[in-house]
């Protein structure tokens, strides 16, 4: 048997907590809980800088805005054929409206 307890003698030092060192640091309980921590609050950061980020590229790559259009204008029915047209393009007799001149001097279908 060996000097030193044989195998139980081996046996003594599992379980027990060791001394810390430079290479074998020991963690406890409340240290884990502070690495966690701090990597949550990394993983926070970083997304916050990428959602950032993201928003400021989006803002440079939007389409330049539209230009202005015309205002939007009543349409109107020809009386001859049906064609409805804008207002300010229609050819008036009286209450009566045409879209071309040809129609006008036509007068009503058929």
């Amino acid at each position: 048997m060996p000097e030193n307890g044989g195998i139980l003698g081996e046996l003594e030092g599992i379980g027990k907590v060791s001394q810390p060192t430079r290479f074998n640091p020991v963690k406890t309980p409340e240290s884990i809980h502070a690495m966690g921590l701090r990597y949550l609050l990394l993983l926070a950061a970083v997304t916050v800088i990428v959602l950032i980020l993201r928003r400021q590229l989006s803002q440079r790559t939007k389409a330049p805005p539209h230009r202005q259009t015309r205002p939007v204008e009543d349409m109107v029915r020809c009386e001859r054929c049906g064609l409805h047209v804008p207002r300010s393009q229609a050819i008036a007799d009286g209450d009566r409206l045409f879209c071309c001149r040809e129609h006008l001097e036509g007068g009503r279908r058929p």
